[in-house]
């Protein structure tokens, strides 16, 4: 269920709001890519003109691709755009005269993830909302994977097989009351690559591969040994409860640690406590005094103030006071975030990782966007969960953790950009890798596209390359992928010049549009 789905819509500053008359929702999976358009008509009936703000989902993982005013007069772009939680984001459409009726559409972008053979997409209710004429929904799925099982879990949507892929649909009289969750199963060892003009340079075209390459093979004993620097939360926003259930559980789990694994254990409030300062081998000895720091863990140290934690925890030194680079913390949390800008450049450039287990309302700030882009895991313990599982997959992933290179191979294209990733990935991770070509002319398929051979190579040990061709090469003249994968490259790099590149990047496109 989508809690915040009420606060979305079309409204007046003085609290009036406009009539929603109807709702269209259209999505495309191409390849690993979403592509959701939303059109929602709205009519000023309160009597009197008003200023209006709309409020609308927006994922943080997502790109807004364009945002449409339609009126009497002519369509209109709405270039400035606010985020107002990780949630959602705004724009300010303007006045509405009385009785006036308008339309607003905008379209979304994502790049999607596997989880293993799976893929799950979850579009919130209140994309949705209640009308006067029923809500149109409908999601195209193309091959490959179509090839899968497609389901929707959540509503009785009728499914169309064609020569493509899947046709699904849905007549909402009501809107939605919960969130529409879709789901492919049988889609692990498949390659996904996905083609797209780059608007902004004719002629160069930017590439998609995406795949759930295996990377653990049981009983090879390729399970890494930790170098894990354990960071919980103690302030007063920990419900002690709650608090209680993870003491036990980092008990028994510790418990499991090996004489090659290496430990330090802080907790924060106010003020940030070492209790075991260096990041030391778990001997036997080391092992019981963590445990039972661990078990008296309380919420006896105030307000939070987790920034200033997660810094003191990145300078944690070896036994040799030696500086620390390539370790994980692992960061037990119900505090909030709402910044990752300088956490996330602390951590890059002290080679750290950050995993959280988010608490409560904890999940709903900004941990998972942080921990993702640092190269970790996120878990949230909501209610009624256990502590102990929740905790034992993120040590299990940081076990599975192993450096991985990757690189396109593209026939028939000069490549304009790098196709190469150096990235720590556990297996079940989905891998996104992107380059920008120029395709041979000469190389073209019967519609004057080019035809592209693509595959994906990749390694954990020089030894055994690995080679994962594409089961189809989609094309998408919209031109969108580029401007998905800018954004990626935005997220990624924590270098304020290539920032600014991207920005300027995207802002070519936008004048393309």
């Amino acid at each position: 269920m989508n809690k915040l789905h009420e606060t979305f819509g079309l409204r007046c500053p003085d609290g009036r709001e406009a009539q929603l008359l109807s709702v269209q929702v259209h999505g495309e999976i191409l390849g690993l890519m979403l592509r959701l358009t939303v059109r929602q008509v709205w009519r000023n009936a309160s009597g009197a003109p008003m200023a209006t703000r709309l409020h609308f989902p927006l994922a943080w993982d997502q790109t807004l691709l364009d945002l449409q005013l339609q009126r009497a007069q002519g369509p209109q772009t709405l270039d400035k755009v606010w985020r107002d939680s990780r949630h959602g984001c705004s724009a300010t459409p303007g006045v509405l005269a009385t009785g006036e009726q308008v339309t607003l559409q905008w379209r979304i972008g994502q790049l999607l993830s596997l989880q293993g053979s799976s893929l799950r997409l979850q579009l919130p209710a209140g994309l949705i909302p209640r009308a006067p004429r029923p809500a149109q929904i409908s999601l195209e799925v193309l091959d490959p994977v179509a090839q899968g099982t497609v389901s929707c879990t959540s509503h009785d949507m009728q499914r169309v097989r064609h020569a493509n892929g899947v046709s699904l649909s849905l007549h909402a009289p009501s809107g939605l009351d919960h969130d529409l969750v879709l789901t492919v199963h049988g889609l692990r060892d498949s390659g996904f690559a996905l083609v797209s003009p780059d608007l902004s340079a004719p002629g160069d075209c930017t590439v998609l591969m995406s795949a759930c390459p295996r990377l653990h093979r049981e009983g090879t004993g390729q399970d890494s040994p930790l170098r894990m620097k354990l960071l919980v939360d103690s302030s007063s926003t920990m419900p002690a409860e709650r608090l209680s259930q993870i003491r036990s559980a980092l008990d028994k789990l510790l418990a499991q640690c090996q004489p090659e694994d290496q430990l330090s254990y802080s907790r924060f409030g106010e003020r940030t406590v070492h209790e075991l300062p260096r990041l030391q081998v778990c001997t036997e000895a080391y092992q019981r005094r963590v445990r039972a720091l661990a078990r008296h863990t309380d919420t006896d140290m105030g307000r939070p103030d987790p920034l200033a934690a997660l810094l003191a925890t990145l300078a944690i030194p070896d036994e040799n006071e030696d500086t620390v680079s390539q370790a994980d913390i692992l960061l037990i949390t119900a505090s909030l975030l709402w910044a990752i800008d300088a956490p996330l450049r602390a951590l890059r450039a002290a080679g750290h990782r950050l995993h959280v287990m988010a608490v409560g309302d904890a999940g709903e700030s900004l941990w998972r966007e942080l921990a993702e882009a640092s190269g970790g895991a996120f878990e949230l313990l909501g209610p009624g969960q256990h502590s102990q599982q929740t905790l034992a997959r993120l040590i299990e992933r940081l076990r599975q953790l192993h450096p991985v290179q990757a690189r396109l191979n593209i026939e028939d294209a000069q490549l304009l950009t790098t196709s190469e990733r150096d990235a720590d990935m556990a297996d079940g991770d989905t891998l996104h890798l992107w380059a920008q070509i120029r395709p041979d002319t000469a190389a073209q398929d019967l519609t004057g596209r080019p035809d592209l051979h693509i595959a994906l190579h990749w390694h954990t040990d020089p030894a055994t390359p690995q080679t994962l061709p594409a089961a189809a090469v989609l094309w998408d003249d919209q031109g969108d992928l580029t401007r998905l994968c800018a954004a990626r490259e935005l997220a990624q790099d924590s270098d304020e010049q290539a920032r600014q590149r991207s920005e300027e990047h995207t802002s070519e496109l936008q004048s393309q549009r």
